[in-house]
């Protein structure tokens, strides 16, 4: 890590996660660091057995105090989306899971392993605007994310501390707890629950992409929480919906078009069929026939009945017997 890093590093560990927050969204901390404003807040979220799809979110340091509902700070928040090509085809379906084919705050990008790693690499290695050799320092967020970026890392076959970047990472349960929001069943709140105290129905949650926005959308908004809503901050069960006349859900409908029509990452493909690996469509538009032969020859009628909806390299039930060696 370098120096300004290690100086940033330990200014920052004498705040909590809110004021290090607050300091991106217009209530900057007094006698930072230069290096802070320099600083970029990074979401990552890579769901797990396998790493199908991954989610990034993160916004620059904002000079401006925030609008009504924080608009102008929550439209700043960009957003990127990429499933993993050789396991793309692999959905989770148990109740409550996401759907990685939607996603609301941008256009997904599909990327081999390998370029998910560079990916990953290239987000937490930025040179320093003064271009003197040194990386830019990355304030990581997440919810409940203990050990996440050693997850993340591992994943990918990275060390992400060892790039010396990540000078301080929050978490919006502790965000949360640090604003009096408990979770309906005990003292940590899910990021369902975090976001409904706000009245944001979120679409489509617990798939990486949307979960990137939607965190970062809600640590802003907890962070800001006093200056929104003043003397309903401190009101059960939800803040309200509506302030100056401005809905929340729609300014959230506001952020994700304004990703939509943004600038795309550079990296990837936007078409890449996960039915049957071809590049110039998307699995709902492939007419092609496809056969698993080991769903084909099963001897129950009722996986025999799946064959001809995957090919035999796709089969999840040899993925069940035999991993990834297979």
């Amino acid at each position: 890590m370098s120096p300004q890093n290690i100086e940033l590093a330990q200014f920052l560990a004498h705040y909590s996660d809110s004021e290090v927050m607050n300091h991106f969204i217009g209530h900057q901390i007094q006698g930072a660091p230069p290096a802070l404003n320099e600083s970029v807040i990074e979401w990552w979220q890579t769901p797990p057995h396998p790493t199908t799809e991954i989610g990034i979110s993160e916004i620059q340091p904002q000079s401006v105090l925030p609008s009504a509902l924080a608009e102008n700070i929550l439209t700043e928040i960009r957003v990127a989306h990429a499933r993993i090509m050789p396991v793309a085809h692999l959905m989770n379906n148990f109740q409550g899971a996401g759907n990685p084919e939607e996603f609301h705050f941008g256009k997904t990008k599909f990327i081999t392993q390998e370029e998910a790693a560079e990916v990953l690499f290239n987000s937490f290695r930025r040179p320093r605007i003064q271009d003197d050799g040194s990386v830019q320092p990355i304030i990581f967020l997440g919810h409940a994310c203990t050990n996440e970026i050693e997850h993340i890392g591992r994943n990918f076959g990275l060390d992400l501390f060892q790039i010396g970047s990540i000078v301080r990472v929050l978490d919006t349960q502790t965000m949360a707890k640090e604003a009096g929001l408990n979770g309906l069943k005990g003292p940590n709140i899910s990021l369902g629950d975090l976001l409904g105290h706000f009245h944001i129905t979120p679409l489509n949650l617990h798939s990486a992409g949307n979960d990137a926005g939607y965190t970062m959308i809600s640590a802003v908004l907890t962070a800001l929480r006093s200056d929104n809503y003043g003397s309903f901050a401190k009101k059960r069960p939800s803040t309200p919906a509506i302030v100056n006349n401005r809905h929340i859900m729609d300014v959230i409908s506001r952020v994700m078009a304004i990703n939509q029509t943004a600038e795309q990452p550079p990296w990837g493909r936007e078409l890449f069929c996960t039915k049957c690996d071809r590049i110039n469509h998307l699995r709902a538009d492939c007419f092609t026939r496809v056969f698993c032969e080991y769903c084909g020859n099963h001897e129950d009628s009722s996986i025999r009945k799946r064959a001809k909806t995957h090919m035999t390299s796709k089969c999840f039930y040899i993925l069940l017997l035999y991993g990834n060696n297979q």
